[in-house]
């Protein structure tokens, strides 16, 4: 495996600035001795061997070619086509700019205190986030008449230096990132459940580390969420669970045993943070066998399986 060295990367760069500066000069090159035969005379237009810097120099050609023909409506038609269709550039590159975004999260360092039950600081928490950079890029694709594949691509294009601890690259990454998308013209297909006309265009998408659903009120379209974890369709918190752990959309099974499996020392650590955590501690050291065995899962409905037998 190839290490991606500072020395490396500068070597790399060293080597495309100067592939970059030879093909700017072939490009630039007969551009500009264009520019210099326009100043010279007929008859040393063809001259050999050429000479780049005219001698004499006249302006004769320019004279000519604005007087001769009607030239100078030309140019001034060109002007006008030229200003609109840069307009009308500007205008679409703005819209289509939109599918195209990049972000960054800055870096900051800040503490929390740690309150005792009493109140009184008893330490301080000291919490660091590193910058991270990235981009998010959407396109569309027709696969119907009427039907579209929407692509989010999530990039992190956060800058790492290797080798890398783990824990260096978890403070550079987009951990469990979320994709909520909107739709306010039109509806989204569902991928869990699609119509039978969408099936197969439903079939040929690819989710990578993500799970879309429908989300909002019953039947409501317009709205889609790209998870991380499996979720179905309109997902609600589930009526088994105590409470939240985090952020309502954990698994309330393993967290509620990785706590229970905590030691006294390390639930008194715990319990020093804030008065949430206390009260998380305390609600999961409440459950008994049957509310353990409510979390293990339950069956909301059954439906059919396309294709499948009856019985």
């Amino acid at each position: 495996m190839t290490l991606d060295t500072p020395r490396l990367r500068r070597t790399r760069t060293t080597a495309r600035i100067v592939a970059l500066t030879i093909g700017a000069l072939l490009m630039i090159g007969p551009f500009l001795y264009m520019v210099s035969t326009s100043f010279k005379p007929n008859l040393l237009a063809l001259e050999w061997p050429p000479r780049f810097i005219p001698r004499p120099a006249t302006v004769d050609n320019y004279v000519q070619a604005w007087s001769a023909n009607h030239f100078a409506s030309y140019f001034a038609n060109s002007v006008m086509v030229a200003c609109a269709t840069t307009v009308a550039t500007t205008l679409l590159a703005a819209l289509a700019a939109y599918g195209f975004a990049r972000f960054t999260f800055p870096g900051r360092r800040w503490r929390e205190p740690i309150r005792a039950e009493d109140g009184t600081i008893s330490g301080v928490l000291a919490r660091e986030q590193h910058v991270i950079a990235g981009e998010v890029e959407v396109s569309t694709a027709a696969v119907g008449d009427g039907l579209f594949r929407l692509t989010v691509a999530v990039r992190n294009l956060t800058p790492l230096e290797v080798p890398a601890s783990r824990d260096d690259a978890l403070l550079r990454s987009l951990v469990s990132a979320h994709t909520l998308l909107g739709a306010s013209a039109g509806e989204f297909v569902s991928l869990t459940d699609p119509p039978d006309d969408c099936r197969d265009a439903a079939a040929g998408c690819r989710n990578v580390g993500v799970w879309p659903v429908l989300v909002g009120e019953e039947g409501q379209r317009d709205t889609v969420l790209a998870s991380p974890i499996i979720l179905y369709d309109y997902p609600r918190l589930a009526p088994e669970s105590p409470g939240d752990l985090f952020d309502g959309t954990e698994i309330d099974e393993i967290l509620s045993l990785r706590i229970l499996t905590l030691t006294d020392d390390e639930k008194r650590l715990a319990a020093a943070v804030d008065e949430r955590a206390r009260a998380l501690l305390a609600r999961t050291e409440q459950l008994g066998a049957d509310d353990l065995f409510a979390l293990h899962g339950a069956i909301r409905d059954r439906r059919p399986v396309p294709g499948g037998a009856d019985g």
